[in-house]
């Protein structure tokens, strides 16, 4: 059967007193957004080894590479996690009519942020880019803004960090108004599953951001 894809992003504004390299350095503790998903109820750290992650990396252009020829001079920044969530069947019913589901997800972490793809039963994918910039630079990016959402037949997220150093965000002023948090999340599935997986996926993903930056102001 074909495939259906659909994409969200979700945009917050960092407070003007919580410098952004802070928020960067909660996105690379990875349990910011593992614990503040809405629908996960456990997660633990599953081992990944420099050719495993190698082999995920070359398999999927979504993430930066992680080279395998070399261990001493290729950097596995590529973390691996087992999730369980409880998906709820019927809405409002409460927890007996939901359903325990467990299924890996990877972390990679970026100068502006991080990458997340979930690989959920029933062939679900999701990826989402969690990135600090400044409220000018996510205006210019294209079909992105305060929570929108469309479908996309792009899974490929763009690989360039290189034109923000980590010096960029340290230096940033804490007086600034102008630092923003933004999700762009997608999900990738069976065309007949999309309408109850993009639900559960909106439903998730909504207040991450928010909560993020709760957390730390």
């Amino acid at each position: 059967m074909s495939r259906a894809s659909h994409s969200l992003t979700i945009t917050t504004p960092i407070p003007p007193t919580l410098p952004p390299a802070r928020v960067i350095s909660a996105l690379h503790n990875h349990t910011a957004i593992l614990s503040l998903q809405a629908l996960t109820t456990d997660y633990k750290d599953i081992p990944l080894s420099q050719l495993a992650a190698a082999e995920i990396t070359q398999a999927d252009a979504y993430f930066q590479p992680v080279y395998s020829i070399d261990p001493t001079t290729s950097s596995n920044n590529l973390k691996q996690y087992l999730a369980t969530e409880a998906i709820p069947i019927i809405p409002g019913a409460g927890d007996w009519a939901k359903i325990s589901l467990s299924f890996l997800v990877w972390f990679q972490d970026t100068q502006s942020g991080v990458r997340t793809r979930a690989d959920a039963p029933a062939g679900v994918v999701v990826r989402a880019e969690y990135t600090v910039q400044t409220r000018q630079s996510q205006d210019q990016d294209l079909g992105v803004g305060l929570g929108s959402s469309g479908a996309s037949s792009n899974n490929n997220a763009n690989n360039n960090d290189s034109e923000t150093t980590g010096d960029h965000y340290a230096n940033a002023s804490s007086d600034s108004s102008e630092w923003v948090l933004v999700e762009n999340v997608s999900v990738e599935c069976n065309w007949f599953l999309m309408p109850f997986v993009k639900r559960q996926m909106e439903r998730a993903h909504r207040d991450i951001c928010r909560r993020v930056i709760e957390t730390l102001h």
